[in-house]
């Protein structure tokens, strides 16, 4: 794969994830990282680049044949006290990275999330998205939409990926960290709740798919494991009693159907969640 990756996002969790699975596996492609934090490293094949890209167009000299964007405000709870802000760092820096592509018709995967779609007992389809409760899945979705809207119009191929719950060893907020990194499962989760897990090394097989097709569908894609994991399934086998004082936050259940990208791009989640990450008892 001979590729000139422009990846927006790139010092977040989930952007060093991706160089580091692409950098290994792959000899010949060449990374540029657009960010406004500095990463830990910045070595060939990787080049960094510190832009806000919510702030101001982008406006390189450089040429890339795919753009992977990741950039934007990742919590929910932020988006509550900050919508503006997230409006800026979710939908304005879609449409400056938008404008960027389309002048140099670059083909464009855009990872969204899960949180577009509203606690539902059954399986989730793309086309599930019902009016919105939070701003953070208003302004998502609304990326989404500019995307899709933009590079129909242009002519530009697209993937936008509705991921789940991303998972790896170093992940540092959700149901996950909860566990391994804040030590309390069941303070932000009722143990009831069920959610669909996506570990990192899959999303990186998937947006490879779609780069070694040649983004041979475009389109609005959930992806996940497709397996709905409750709290307490979690809590038991990492050897944790439910306590008397748990969330009293709604029990909610979010599970993706993901039929869509496995038919247009052959792809199936590989990692077993409980295998990956939970802890043995008293370990």
């Amino acid at each position: 794969m001979n590729h000139k990756i422009l990846m927006t996002g790139s010092s977040g969790f989930v952007g060093q994830n991706l160089i580091r699975y692409f950098i290994h596996d792959t000899s010949d492609v060449h990374i540029t990282g657009l960010d406004m934090k500095h990463p830990p490293s910045d070595n060939p094949p990787y080049r960094h680049c510190q832009f806000d890209l919510s702030k101001a167009p982008l406006d390189m000299t450089d040429r890339h044949d795919v753009i992977i964007h990741l950039a934007g405000q990742p919590s929910v709870w932020y988006a509550e006290k900050n919508p503006q802000e997230d409006f800026q760092a979710n939908v304005i820096s879609m449409l400056h990275m938008l404008g960027y592509g389309i002048a140099h018709k670059i083909p464009i995967i855009y990872l969204s999330t899960i949180a577009v779609y509203e606690s539902s007992p059954g399986i989730l389809r793309e086309e599930d998205v019902k009016p919105h409760t939070t701003w953070y899945g208003m302004n998502k979705h609304n990326a989404e939409q500019y995307c899709e809207f933009a590079c129909t119009k242009y002519g530009m191929p697209y993937v936008v990926l509705r991921a789940g719950y991303l998972y790896d060893t170093n992940i540092v907020r959700g149901p996950i960290a909860d566990i391994r990194t804040r030590g309390n499962l069941y303070k932000y989760n009722h143990p009831d709740s069920v959610f669909d897990f996506l570990h990192i090394e899959d999303l990186y097989r998937a947006m490879s798919l779609v780069i070694q097709s040649g983004f041979h569908r475009s389109g609005i894609y959930n992806i996940s494991s497709g397996i709905g994991t409750s709290i307490r399934s979690i809590g038991d086998a990492a050897g944790e009693v439910v306590p008397e004082n748990v969330s009293t936050n709604a029990i909610k259940q979010y599970v993706l159907d993901t039929a869509k990208f496995k038919g247009d791009y052959r792809w199936n989640a590989a990692h077993d969640l409980f295998k990956d990450i939970i802890k043995e008892p008293g370990s």
